[in-house]
């Protein structure tokens, strides 16, 4: 979603990095308390694939690695001249 949102946004990256891993676990929030369901469209099963419903600790713990990971690229990225390649 990152790297999705970094090709058409503007903003930094270490300013987009954070909101996508705020949305990633507000999402995962939401299914821990039924989102999908409270929201009326637990009958529906796209909704329930791309909302989800069902809560894991370890998504959260995946999407917060990810980020890390994605963490010395985006900083790099967002600071072009203080890069090791910059003469070729």
């Amino acid at each position: 979603m990152f790297c999705a949102l970094k090709t058409v946004s503007p903003w930094a990256s270490r300013l987009l990095l954070p909101l996508v891993l705020a949305f990633a676990f507000a999402i995962e929030f939401g299914q821990a308390f039924g989102l999908v369901d409270k929201l009326g469209l637990g009958h529906i099963r796209l909704a329930r694939i791309v909302i989800g419903s069902h809560f894991d600790w370890l998504d959260l713990l995946a999407y917060s690695l990810g980020c890390l990971l994605l963490l010395p690229g985006s900083i790099a990225l967002s600071f072009p001249g203080r890069s090791k390649l910059k003469g070729r």
